[in-house]
């Protein structure tokens, strides 16, 4: 049980502080998250609350533009946010609901702009994530956290990264050999764990 010792001694912090081997990299720039092969991450911009998503762009420019669009037509506010290394989301943020969400969907569809809405519950803390599943509510997902604390991981956090999707995640696996520990370790005891951008 080597991984799961590692991880009882303080990996997979439940503070929203990120990953505390390095400072996060400003807008645009790769990283490595930690020395000695960890793979290469850009940095995500997308922070905690219910947003209103015009699209995405390969590149800032591009991105610009499809904003300076939806600012044309009256929407008022939009920023472009970085969601990886050649993904730009095009977003209106401080939704105070998803209803209002849905509503801005509809008046951005009747001038031609197909909006969807993201929600979150925690800002991205970088690198990569061990998801024991996704449920549709946030209740099923602290059942799922109670199910693999009781097989001895700790350091679990729920959090929700779409309007519908409440995942239990663990940080603080820097390496691909501790991620294929942890895979391991938890098959032996009928839990699958997946990897994810965090």
């Amino acid at each position: 049980m080597l991984a799961l010792a590692a991880l009882q001694a303080g990996c997979g912090s439940s503070s929203h502080e990120g990953n505390a081997t390095a400072p996060a990299p400003g807008p645009g720039t790769a990283t490595t998250a930690a020395q000695g092969g960890q793979e290469t991450v850009c940095t995500s911009e997308q922070g905690e609350g219910i947003v209103a998503d015009f699209g995405h762009r390969s590149t800032s420019d591009e991105a610009q533009q499809l904003a300076t669009q939806a600012e044309t037509v009256g929407f008022k506010g939009v920023v472009v946010q970085r969601r990886a290394c050649d993904d730009y989301a095009v977003v209106l943020p401080g939704l105070k609901t998803v209803a209002q969400g849905r509503e801005l969907e509809r008046e951005a569809r009747s001038v031609g702009l197909k909006v969807s809405v993201d929600c979150r519950s925690h800002p991205v803390q970088g690198g990569m994530a061990a998801v024991f599943g996704h449920r549709r509510t946030r209740s099923a997902a602290l059942a799922l956290r109670r199910e693999a604390e009781s097989a001895g991981f700790q350091n679990l956090q729920v959090q929700q990264d779409q309007c519908d999707d409440w995942e239990v995640d663990l940080y603080g696996l820097q390496t691909p050999e501790q991620r294929k520990d942890l895979a391991k370790e938890a098959a032996s005891v009928g839990l699958h764990v997946t990897f994810e951008p965090g």
